[in-house]
């Protein structure tokens, strides 16, 4: 409803929407907080099949996002819905939310770091641990020329020396999984055909301390951290990364170039709503870089 209202509200209580009289379309693709990729394609389909059947134009909007994938616009799932719109879709339109990750104060899961050909670069991961159920992800994109071996550290040394790229290695012991799948052509890569990246992923329970990506040769690398179950965002102790920058934070669909992403920014850190609530942010003091 609040989605909705902001699109298409005939202004009853007094605040009408963007396009007041236009028709809606309702689709539920989400179970619980997690977003299914194929249910947001068949989401998608039905829209337009729908439109199509009535002879009307359609605007499908998608108030939703993933912080992890390869951010090129390659994922299958990206490809599919954007097959949509374009020239030879007239009256088709899909805009996607940019996202809710640009604060790194409050969501630093996006790091870009340029690795010298003579010193591995870490990248600290800083959680509180896990009990039973965490899990920690994160999609490294290696931008053009980037030769990288990647591996994972622990506060207890090396998990999982560096691999080389179309290589995968793994730690599992009782409490965790730990692995790195580096490359598009292993089976069962999660990699998209004619996307440079990797994953670096471990899930189960895990002690309190810094845990850092390992990367060497040369290069620049794009990481996305995702956290989930106890050490998701939102909760008591969630995975991020210690420090991390603004830029390249635009959520999967919205990074296909066929679909308009749009997104906002906060030119002050306390109002008061229409409620008479008084909202405050926590803003980032930074460096003259940018960094925080």
């Amino acid at each position: 409803t609040h989605v909705m209202g902001i699109a298409a509200s005939r202004g009853a209580n007094g605040y009408p929407g963007v396009a007041p009289k236009a028709d809606l379309i309702a689709v539920r693709v989400s179970a619980g907080d997690s977003i299914h990729e194929d249910l947001l394609v068949t989401g998608v389909q039905f829209m337009f099949d729908r439109a199509d059947f009535e002879k009307k134009p359609l605007v499908a909007n998608l108030s939703l996002g993933s912080d992890f994938g390869p951010h090129d616009g390659s994922f299958l799932w990206e490809q599919a819905i954007a097959s949509y719109v374009g020239p030879d879709h007239p009256g088709h339109a899909i805009v996607a939310a940019a996202g809710n990750s640009g604060s790194i104060v409050e969501m630093p899961i996006h790091q870009t770091v340029y690795v010298s050909e003579s010193t591995p670069m870490l990248v600290p991961i800083r959680t509180k641990g896990a009990d039973s159920n965490g899990q920690v992800q994160v999609w490294i994109t290696l931008r053009q020329g980037a030769n990288l071996k990647i591996g994972l550290d622990g506060p207890d040394g090396t998990w999982i020396a560096p691999v080389e790229k179309g290589h995968q290695n793994a730690k599992n012991t009782d409490d965790y999984n730990a692995g790195i799948i580096y490359g598009s052509n292993l089976e069962g890569s999660a990699i998209p055909e004619g996307s440079n990246g990797a994953i670096v992923i471990w899930a189960g329970s895990w002690p309190s301390g810094t845990y850092s990506i390992r990367l060497e040769g040369k290069g620049v690398a794009e990481l996305y951290l995702e956290g989930l179950g106890e050490v998701g965002l939102g909760t008591s102790k969630p995975a991020v990364f210690a420090s991390a920058v603004r830029e390249g934070t635009i959520n999967l669909p919205a990074t296909h170039p066929s679909i308009i992403g749009v997104g906002c920014t906060v030119n002050r850190g306390r109002w008061t709503s229409i409620t008479g609530s008084q909202v405050v942010l926590r803003q980032p003091l930074l460096d003259k870089e940018g960094g925080l």
